[in-house]
């Protein structure tokens, strides 16, 4: 080995030396802040350079090993260096394979290449601080754009929150409303809704025998509402059968034997002439559970009366638009609208309570 070629590779060696220093510290501070300890401004930007720091130390290592043992030709160390990935780079924290290349060529002209001069020196280390920031700066780009998109999620999703807010918080004025409908009127239609499903829940939906249940059953003829007791003789025949006896009126019995199937209580009448027999269910998981999803049933029933009381008012403000203004016209369909959903969630609440109790939750 020649002085010249010596003195090449002591320098190398030397500036190969100061980057493994420098990596032994970056290795602290990636340590650090694993371990969930804050860094300071000026530690973040030195660590955004540990990977170009980990690839020169990669790209100099082979390159100072083939030079000791001068049995590399220099266009086979320079074919090797393009065509060996690892050298170019092979770290995740680099992205940039321009670079990489770049400090292979570096690496590779300073050994076989004649020692520059200072000016050249500083030059090269201008033109890699330049590659460098440029990085920085894409990294830096990259995360602005990345919180800029979760800062614009996060004030949609406080929009969204907001008009929930703002549509639930209509507050009811009922002189308003009296301008348009009559209130009194409404609140008395909704409340009957809910009266009703409260009558029904206990009337068919027992635990308790189903003879109480049947005899109060509704059953609807020529306009007229009658109770089942009054049209029929209703009376057991063991512990587990009801019988119903229509001998008196035989031309209600289709009407009766739909309202017992619709009634909610799975029950299951069969037809023998003028009579129905009505098995008594066991009280089983089954049969508890059953009840429950005809409670939800009822609620559904109620929901959708309570939603057509709803529009046939609003229908009676939009007949009156041409009459007063459109913002009082908006206002009163939307205060109908939130007095209609405080009785559907008070329906739901007691439909919940029903489930409950049917099967046995506390």
């Amino acid at each position: 080995m020649s002085n010249s070629k010596y003195v090449k590779y002591m320098a190398q060696k030397e500036k190969f030396q100061e980057l493994e220093n420098l990596k032994l510290k970056l290795d602290g501070l990636r340590g650090k802040k694993e371990n969930g300890e804050e860094l300071t401004d000026e530690e973040e930007t030195v660590l955004h350079e540990y990977a170009i720091v980990v690839l020169q130390l990669e790209t100099m290592r082979p390159l100072l090993e083939a030079f000791e043992e001068e049995g590399m030709p220099s266009s086979d160390l320079g074919k090797r260096a393009e065509e060996d990935e690892s050298l170019l780079c092979d770290y995740p924290h680099c992205r940039s394979r321009v670079i990489g290349s770049r400090l292979v060529a570096q690496s590779f002209k300073s050994i076989s290449q004649p020692l520059k001069t200072a000016e050249e020196e500083e030059t090269d280390t201008e033109d890699l601080t330049f590659e460098i920031t440029s990085l920085n700066t894409r990294r830096k780009i990259k995360k602005e754009k990345k919180e800029k998109k979760e800062k614009k999620a996060q004030v949609m999703k406080a929009r969204s929150k907001s008009s929930k807010v703002v549509k639930g918080s209509v507050i009811i004025n009922e002189d308003e409303i009296a301008e348009l409908v009559k209130v009194s009127s409404l609140k008395q239609d909704l409340q009957k809704g809910l009266d009703q499903l409260k009558s029904d829940y206990v009337k068919h939906l027992s635990l308790r025998s189903a003879s109480g249940s049947i005899e109060n059953l509704k059953i609807d003829y020529e306009g007229e509402t009658y109770t089942l007791q009054e049209i029929a003789q209703i009376g057991k025949k063991g512990s587990q059968l009801l019988v119903v006896n229509l001998s008196g009126f035989p031309t209600l019995m289709r009407d009766v034997l739909k309202a017992i199937n619709d009634s909610g209580m799975g029950l299951n009448p069969q037809q023998d002439g003028t009579k129905i027999f009505i098995p008594i269910p066991k009280v089983t998981r089954e049969y508890r559970e059953n009840l429950a999803k005809n409670a939800k049933t009822m609620f559904q029933k109620f929901k959708d009366h309570s939603r057509d009381i709803q529009n046939r008012y609003i229908r009676d403000v939009k007949k009156k638009e041409k009459e007063v203004s459109s913002d009082l016209s908006h206002s009163v369909q939307q205060q109908i609208q939130t007095m209609t959903e405080q009785y559907v969630v008070e329906g739901e609440k007691v439909m919940i309570a029903k489930q409950n109790e049917l099967l046995g939750k506390e």
